[in-house]
């Protein structure tokens, strides 16, 4: 009853359907975030009202699959067709079962009855509508599990990753291939496919018209307040997250890297930065307190404190240009040394946090260090909040701080041990 390499035909073309409704529900985002550049805070979540989004993209993905589904029944049988994605279902179980084992079941019912629905399908007169009703048997399970799997993912996962979800929503419409017509003309492909298409582009305007910035809805922006206690320079700086006039007031079209002197600040590369006034801020202080010396190990105690009781953490970073930090001891627990910022890309490649630091005698770290070369070390305190007074203009209330790297005050400064 199944040509075999016909259903082959089928299986080999159902990942570029799932490639092509994940390309197509990625971009829902970048397009969303050009219309209404206010959400591009929202980087790590998604907008206040994602519904309309998430609508769009499920609608992309059923238009994927509706192309494809008309384009491969003109080729191949329904029960070639079920048999094709009964296969893939058995492949996602088997895989699922190695790698993930809690959520092989996903895939196993609709695997079990897509292979009940075949078995018994072959055994219909090739005539019989009964046929192809039985090769779609898996719909039923995937309906009452792959797709409020995806539901659920859809707002677990931000907007920009809406395309992982995408694919179980993908995978479960698939097994409704074998209901399609043989011969669906051409007129009924292009009908379905622009009104799949229009109604994502329907909802998507819907989440834009919705999605202007209010009180109860503030748009999300990035902005740190900066200082260099070296050069006693303050800065604004801002990663480039959200749009708002207001934070035009503080940076501007200038930008740099930052991470030289701000080690956490090394995504983005570039950070849009403006003059900022000075201010009394916590200000990171590391005391050697006694050294030692055997062969070419040192071993460095140091007292690490901040100025201010408001810093929440002070960030140690070593240069990974000086000598090598072999391990750190603090309140009795052992960091390893070596490398642990390998995404570093000016040079401090180790770090440790302290949170909750003292202000009074400081927190003891013990450093082992190996090398003749003197060590240069990084301090940066972080504040929650910006330093008071130096707002020249408040936040509207139709503005906030977006979740990362924003309403923080952030002091820096070097030592060489």
């Amino acid at each position: 009853a199944v040509r075999a390499r016909k259903a082959a035909l089928s299986a080999a073309s159902l990942p570029l359907a799932l490639l092509g409704a994940a390309a197509a529900v990625s971009a829902v985002w970048p397009v969303a975030t050009w219309l209404r550049p206010q959400w591009t805070g929202f980087a790590l979540g998604s907008p206040y009202t994602a519904g309309p989004l998430h609508l769009a993209a499920a609608l992309l993905t059923a238009t994927a699959l509706w192309v494809w589904a008309v384009v491969m029944r003109r080729r191949v049988s329904a029960l070639e067709a079920g048999a094709a994605v009964t296969a893939w279902l058995t492949l996602c179980t088997l895989l699922s079962a190695v790698w993930l084992p809690g959520a092989s079941y996903l895939f196993l019912w609709p695997a079990l009855t897509g292979a009940a629905g075949l078995a018994a399908a072959a055994r219909i007169a090739p005539g019989s509508p009964w046929r192809g009703a039985l090769a779609t048997a898996p719909i039923v399970p995937c309906a009452a599990l792959l797709v409020p799997v995806g539901a659920l993912l859809f707002d677990t996962v931000p907007i920009a990753f809406a395309a992982a979800p995408a694919l179980l929503l993908a995978l479960a419409l698939a097994t409704a291939l074998p209901a399609v017509p043989a011969k669906t003309r051409r007129r009924s492909l292009v009908t379905g496919t622009g009104l799949g298409t229009a109604a994502a582009l329907a909802a998507l305007g819907a989440a834009l018209l919705a999605g202007a910035p209010t009180a109860s809805r503030p748009a999300q922006v990035s902005l740190l307040y900066a200082l260099d206690a070296d050069t006693g320079r303050a800065r604004w700086a801002s990663s480039g997250a959200g749009d708002s006039a207001w934070l035009d007031h503080y940076v501007g079209g200038a930008t740099a890297s930052l991470e030289s002197t701000f080690p956490s600040l090394d995504q983005p590369s570039r950070w849009h930065t403006g003059p900022a006034p000075a201010a009394t801020v916590a200000v990171p202080e590391v005391k050697v307190v006694s050294t030692t010396r055997t062969g070419d190990v040192r071993r460095i105690t140091l007292s690490v404190r901040a100025t201010d009781a408001r810093a929440a953490e002070i960030g140690l970073y070593a240069d990974a240009g000086g000598a090598a930090v072999v391990r750190a001891e603090v309140a009795g627990q052992s960091v390893p040394g070596g490398t642990n910022r390998p995404f570093a890309s000016d040079g401090w490649r180790w770090g440790l946090l302290l949170a909750a630091p003292p202000t009074g005698p400081g927190t003891r770290v013990e450093l082992t260090l190996r090398g003749t070369q003197p060590l240069t070390l990084r301090a940066v305190t972080r504040t929650p909040g910006l330093p008071g007074g130096t707002l020249s203009v408040p936040r509207p209330a139709d503005v906030t701080w977006s979740a990362d790297n924003s309403g923080l005050t952030l002091v820096s400064r070097r030592y060489v041990l």
